[in-house]
């Protein structure tokens, strides 16, 4: 399906083969995936950006466009494979951000810890509206 379709900029620094297992490998490409599916699908966006960075402490990787946003309230952690998202970066370890307002576009944050244990991760999915809303922390398990 052409109809969503919209160029799309991809950074991935090169120190990511050598700072992630196998099977984190497979999850992030799945929720990268589910990510810029949900993006051509949903945000008449115009364009999008990928990036994967990787620091002493941790890999970020970042999916954002320019579209059309969603509330998040309304969607909540269930709709659109967010729900899967989630728990697919709680699986490795990592955390899932969602930051997204209407007419403002989207990004899907996921903070993979490189040397934190699975155990002491923290798993939460949150959302920032506005700079004056607190974070929503929804359930994945």
């Amino acid at each position: 399906n052409q109809e969503g379709a919209f160029p799309i900029d991809v950074y991935v620094d090169q120190a990511i083969e050598d700072s992630i297992s196998y099977d984190q490998g497979a999850e992030l490409l799945h929720i990268l995936r589910e990510a810029i599916r949900n993006s051509v699908q949903y945000s008449h966006a115009k364009n999008g950006k990928v990036s994967v960075k990787v620091s002493e402490t941790q890999i970020l990787l970042e999916v954002s466009d320019n579209g059309v946003g969603f509330e998040f309230d309304l969607v909540g952690a269930q709709g659109h494979g967010l729900g899967k998202m989630a728990l697919r970066a709680k699986e490795i370890g990592a955390r899932l951000k969602v930051n997204s307002q209407p007419a403002k576009g989207t990004t899907i944050v996921i903070e993979l810890p490189r040397k934190a244990e699975a155990s002491n991760a923290t798993y939460s999915v949150s959302s920032s509206a506005s700079s004056s809303e607190k974070a929503k922390k929804v359930p994945v398990s």
